[in-house]
């Protein structure tokens, strides 16, 4: 009984989780320094993964890697994100 009640809580934990994933345009600012933009904050592009809890209390991760060379070049890229929201019991 033990056990059903765990796997029945796991289940609704699981079941509220909402995760998405993203791609942000990389930009670049008049030094040629690349950056991105999430929900109007700037974060420059250095190299490693950002982690923070939005408004919402969702979980947001960004890979600020920088772009590649040919990227560079051509003033493109894109920088993966993604967030998870876990459910609200009131």
């Amino acid at each position: 009984m033990k056990h059903l009640l765990t796997l029945f809580v796991v289940g609704i934990v699981i079941y509220g989780v909402e995760p998405a994933t993203f791609f942000i345009p990389v930009e670049y600012d008049e030094n040629d320094q690349p950056f991105v933009r999430y929900k109007n904050t700037e974060y420059p592009l250095v190299g490693e993964t950002l982690t923070f809890e939005d408004e919402n209390g969702c979980t947001v991760q960004l890979s600020l890697n920088r772009p590649s060379e040919e990227e560079l070049l051509k003033k493109s890229g894109y920088v993966q994100g993604s967030v998870l929201c876990l459910p609200v019991f009131q």
